[in-house]
Order: C-alpha cells, then structure tokens, then sequence
C-alpha cells in the first residue's frame, strides 16, 4: 500500500461547512447586493473593490455575514453587462464608476423643440 493515504488523528485539516441554497435564495441575495452596490457606487469617484467594501452600509454587512469579495466581483460584472456602472483600470487595478442615466428620447425631443 504504498500510494494509500491513511488518516491520522494528528493531522490538521480544516473542515469548511458549504450553506447549500436554491437558485431563488440566490438570486434574491444578488439583487439585494446589486442594490446595495448602486447606493454605494459614485457618479463622479471611481472606486477600487477594497473601497466599494468598506463603503457598504453596516446594516447590510451585518445582515449579509457569507459576504466575500468573489459575489462583489460577480455582482459588478452583472451590473457593467447591464450598463448600470463602467470599470477601467489605473495602475494595474479595477476601478468602477455608477453611470448617470441617460435622459428618455421623449425629453431629448422635448428639449431639442423646445429651444
């Protein structure tokens, strides 16, 4: 048996507990978390993934503990596909900005007319 592994009571191992939850619970968690990231989010200062993670509210944290920073990545790529906030890079790092809405095509006409 000299490929076998035997276990040994001396060994440290680290056993990490996986909350299993539904594509419902899920999804629920990433809207409330994309919600929360346009609250958070600037108009005018980009800013980097450590700033976006200090800058959460308390309350949503502390309601949010499984929090980590791979759900924030998901999250913001999520929220550039739907062209709700740009990301670019400054010196080797990602920054993303909230995009201010754009004006209805009926106010556009509107102003253009009315000039």
């Amino acid at each position: 048996m000299r490929g076998a592994h035997r276990w040994s009571p001396f060994e440290t191992t680290t056993i990490i507990k996986l909350r299993k939850c539904t594509f419902l619970e899920y999804n629920k968690r990433m809207n409330n978390l994309s919600n929360e990231l346009l609250k958070t989010l600037s108009y005018f200062e980009p800013m980097s993934i450590e700033y976006i993670y200090l800058d959460l509210s308390k309350e949503f944290t502390l309601l949010n503990p499984e929090l980590n920073v791979e759900d924030l990545l998901k999250c913001l790529t999520q929220l550039e596909k739907e062209k709700k906030i740009k990301s670019f890079r400054k010196e080797k790092q990602k920054y993303w900005q909230r995009v201010y809405p754009k004006k209805s095509l009926w106010h556009r006409f509107y102003n253009f007319f009315r000039r």
